[in-house]
């Protein structure tokens, strides 16, 4: 019962690198961190506490929280939290809160919560249980006295007859059925993405006539794959499939899998919350956000990555 909000728990850190006032860094665990110290996040770690950005800017995703799968940028100010992983650039926070009393660590607590109550059916059950498995008892008694003093029996043999009622009725299974089914869905949803937060949530969902959906990812996989407009020539995709693969950030990530086999460019230059970039003989080649890498700017276009290159301003 206790494996979702252990899997969920395991997306936390185990040990914060802490930036002191003397700028060196100390590793500590994170129930020695504490409000107005600063973190160090690498490119591609987890941020491992809730809190503000204090230098630095980078892309960073936060689906773990949002449901978004497209990441966010983050530079001086901005709000992160425990679980979000950092894509492109070195980020220092400032913590507000670390260990237990994170966001990601009240997401457990929800989970651990919702498995723990008992929903309307399972106490339906227990009250049915209450009542049912001495009965059943009593019945298996009163099986195993007829057999030995009425019907002639062996001992052994009435004892069989009164064990045979009890594994037919099995009062157990009326008793763990409905609560083990209601953990088990509870893991189940959790791992695909849904977090249950009250333990009459699944009863509930029979009543239910119409769904309203939210967020990216609710009906999509929540992983970007590219659209190819005729007008790319393989050239251009491998060309620009080479930057994109020295990267983490989810589209560039796209890109890269739609052109497999392509090896990552040398000395690309990922620019935080704008793109990659890469000097040739020829110039400069960019790939990212419309408006830094020469096509139209647009803050709509979330789901577009823009390629540039010397000689082909199309």
């Amino acid at each position: 019962a206790r494996s979702a909000v252990e899997h969920l728990l395991a997306l936390n850190a185990t040990a914060i690198t802490v930036l002191c006032d003397d700028g060196v860094q100390r590793t500590l665990a994170p129930e020695a961190v504490g409000p107005g110290m600063r973190v160090f996040v690498p490119v591609g770690g987890r941020i491992p506490v809730d809190g503000h950005v204090v230098d630095g800017v980078s892309d960073i995703d936060t689906s773990l929280i949002t449901g978004e799968s497209v990441p966010t940028v983050a530079s001086p100010g901005s709000r992160v939290y425990a679980g979000a992983v950092n894509l492109s650039g070195t980020l220092t926070v400032e913590v507000a809160a670390a260990g237990q009393d994170t966001l990601l660590a009240e997401i457990a607590r929800l989970l651990e919560s919702a498995e723990q109550r008992r929903a309307r059916y399972v106490e339906i059950a227990a009250r049915i249980v209450r009542i049912y498995a001495p009965t059943v008892h009593f019945l298996a008694a009163v099986t195993f006295v007829f057999w030995f003093a009425f019907g002639g029996a062996a001992w052994q043999t009435a004892l069989l007859y009164g064990v045979a009622v009890l594994i037919v009725t099995c009062p157990c299974a009326l008793a763990l059925a409905v609560p083990v089914v209601q953990v088990v869905a509870a893991n189940r949803l959790f791992r695909q993405g849904v977090l249950v937060k009250s333990p009459t949530a699944l009863e509930r969902l029979s009543a239910i006539d119409t769904i309203v959906f939210d967020k990216t990812g609710t009906v999509t996989i929540g992983r970007p794959e590219l659209v190819r407009d005729d007008a790319w020539r393989d050239e251009d995709l491998h060309a620009a499939a080479a930057l994109a693969a020295a990267s983490l950030h989810p589209l560039a990530r796209a890109l890269a899998a739609a052109s497999p086999g392509i090896c990552p460019a040398d000395s690309v230059e990922e620019v935080p919350g704008r793109g990659m970039r890469l000097e040739t003989p020829e110039g400069e080649v960019r790939l990212g956000r419309g408006g830094w890498a020469g096509g139209a700017p647009s803050d709509s276009a979330a789901l577009e990555l823009w390629f540039s290159r010397p000689g082909r301003p199309d």
